[in-house]
């Protein structure tokens, strides 16, 4: 994988712009209300570190989901890959990310574990018309478990689908619906689940407004994103059933924070089967 990875998160913490854009597009205030004052250099440091176990966690996953090698090969990944600095960055300006990320092994969920870091999409701080990446916490396990991404419809809407396909009393190959049916659903009683979907709570890892422009440049030019202008001509030139560009960076955006945050959830509770970006790559089998 021949990528440009050349910028760092600590450069992306060190420009005021790029922080300012972040902070508006996400809302950042609701949660962190003075995000510029936080920054010094543990953080940023903390960022370089995160994002190489980012990195090396994505390895993990491709040979743990069998992505195979013409899906390594696509350039999706590689855009991706250079954006992990972006999540990176993200998840330690919101402080999502546990204390000390040197200390967590491969097994172990990099996640905090303090949930008033997040917004419950269930709360009036929540906005189901903004898009972009959610979270599954089990209450009873007291982990995150799944994460996911919405560029269609709300999170709300996209929880109440999960409800809905959770509670079918039929065999299902979803890993997700498989170990969380609902309490209702006669499938709760068999010993491979690891709860039930009534013991989750939703909150969103990264939320924005679907009307958002600045998805579109790269962060030298004002937007949050690294794109080169390569890699703009190949977002724009995918998804062909889509006319509007920007919906297409918003769909990758919000791919790639749901990305970044199944890399960060501890792999012996994750319930996700998918690699993600499948509206780039394909739905895998």
């Amino acid at each position: 994988m021949s990528n440009n990875t050349g910028t760092k998160p600590s450069d992306l913490l060190s420009c005021d712009a790029w922080v300012w854009n972040v902070v508006e597009l996400f809302n950042v205030r609701r949660t962190i209300p003075n995000a510029y004052a936080n920054i010094d250099e543990a953080m940023k440091s903390k960022a370089d570190s995160l994002v190489k176990i980012l990195r090396q966690r994505m390895q993990q996953l491709m040979n743990s989901r069998n992505v195979d090698k013409n899906r390594r090969n696509h350039w999706v990944i590689g855009v991706a890959n250079n954006n992990l600095a972006v999540v990176a960055a993200y998840m330690v300006l919101l402080d999502h990310v546990k204390h000390d990320v040197t200390r967590v092994d491969e097994t172990i969920s990099l996640l905090s574990i303090n949930t008033n870091n997040f917004v419950d999409c269930n709360s009036n701080l929540s906005n189901n018309s903004h898009i972009g990446a959610y979270l599954y916490w089990d209450t009873n396990l007291g982990q995150f478990i799944r994460s996911g991404k919405v560029s269609a419809k709300g999170f709300r809407d996209r929880h109440n689908e999960h409800e809905k396909a959770a509670a079918k009393h039929a065999h299902t190959d979803n890993k997700f619906y498989t170990l969380y049916p609902t309490r209702d659903n006669p499938r709760s009683k068999s010993n491979i689940t690891k709860g039930v979907f009534e013991s989750l709570v939703q909150f969103e890892a990264a939320a924005f407004d679907k009307t958002s422009a600045c998805v579109d440049k790269d962060c030298n030019e004002g937007g949050v994103m690294i794109l080169s202008k390569d890699d703009k001509e190949k977002i724009k030139s995918s998804m062909k059933s889509e006319s509007n560009e920007i919906i297409k960076y918003h769909t990758f955006l919000a791919y790639l924070m749901e990305f970044g945050y199944d890399l960060g959830i501890a792999p012996s509770l994750n319930v996700s089967g998918s690699f993600g970006f499948e509206s780039f790559i394909g739905l895998m089998k």
